[in-house]
């Protein structure tokens, strides 16, 4: 067993793709996936690098990559609370410890005495472990192998946040039932936008800053700048169909509620479109948006022949999401910890 600290060296990325793709290789779409996010998250143009950084540690066992980790120090955190990142190993606990004690002393070097993870930079990015492995993963779906689990909780990280994933066919989700919501709040004088090739810029820029403020209090969040926003939905972006993202404003015609749904770019047999985020100012909360934006999402889906709606991560404490989503079934969950020093 050997570990090489390494930052953006070229020979260990290419040892860090290699392990995802040994790991991944019964979800070659997530690994592809991974691999780009890699690339993309150790590329010194990243504009992460101007409030953190980070140090990579890759695990060889006979000479082969078998695991990996990235200890993170963001200064947009409080000052005790470092990350961990980019993780991944064959089912092996030893290694998994192994590679848990080089990132920890390294944040202990730097005053940390929480650790959050696993947050592949920022929670902007992909975080969370998931679990567990038996259906397919979708796509920007923070899939990773169904053991971490149980690596990440023998060292003893506890469950700081649950999530999970439903799916239903759109015909029987029942959104089809909230078209009176849409209809009242158009009556009194609420904006409901699609998003078109024109708008796309200042939608986009509107969602940026409506997150910044609707999510400011979840675990792990930071504000993050618009440069570092554009640069981490670069290839989300070239691939939506922009008649699922939404934004909806007030009678003042500001910005207050979106929602940004993406097509399943992994299902081949059946066409599905993945509900990514519904998000809604808290001043605009209880009026019945969060429901006419799924009628939206009803509308085009069965205008597009989309036959499933998959809702992504929500939290599994989140009691207005569940209701709306009842006659959804689960599809996979979802954890992400904390390890106090």
């Amino acid at each position: 067993m050997k570990v090489i600290r390494y930052q953006n060296e070229s020979e260990y990325l290419y040892a860090y793709s290699s392990l995802i793709r040994e790991l991944y290789a019964g979800f070659p779409s997530v690994a592809e996936t991974k691999v780009k996010a890699a690339k993309r998250n150790f590329d010194q143009d990243n504009p992460f690098l101007k409030h953190g950084n980070y140090s990579n540690y890759i695990l060889f066992h006979e000479d082969k990559p078998a695991a990996h980790i990235s200890a993170i120090m963001d200064s947009r955190h409080p000052a005790d609370i470092g990350c961990i990142g980019c993780f991944e190993s064959i089912n092996n606990s030893e290694f998994a410890r192994h590679l848990f004690e080089e990132a920890k002393k390294f944040l202990v070097r730097h005053g940390k005495k929480v650790i959050c993870g696993p947050v592949d930079l920022t929670t902007w990015q992909s975080f969370r472990v998931s679990y567990p492995e038996g259906r397919p993963p979708f796509f920007i779906e923070p899939f990773t192998r169904g053991y971490y689990r149980d690596l990440f909780r023998a060292y003893g990280f506890k469950v700081a946040q649950q999530n999970l994933s439903t799916i239903g066919e759109v015909e029987k989700t029942g959104f089809n039932m909230f078209g009176e919501d849409l209809k009242r709040l158009e009556r009194e004088n609420m904006i409901f936008e699609s998003m078109t090739q024109e708008s796309f810029p200042r939608i986009m820029h509107d969602i940026y800053e409506l997150t910044k403020e609707i999510f400011r209090d979840t675990w792990s969040f930071v504000p993050i700048g618009l440069d570092e926003f554009e640069y981490n939905i670069r290839d989300i972006a070239a691939m939506l169909d922009r008649d699922f993202v939404y934004l909806v404003r007030n009678q003042e015609k500001l910005p207050v509620a979106f929602c940004f749904c993406i097509p399943d770019m992994y299902s081949k047999d059946v066409k599905r479109v993945v509900l990514k985020t519904i998000g809604v100012l808290p001043k605009y909360r209880g009026m019945g948006i969060g429901k006419a934006l799924m009628y939206l999402l009803y509308r085009t889906a069965s205008e597009k022949k989309v036959s499933h709606c998959i809702v992504s991560t929500m939290r599994s404490d989140n009691k207005r999401m569940r209701d709306l989503t009842r006659s959804c079934t689960i599809y996979r969950e979802y954890e992400a910890y904390e390890l106090t020093l």
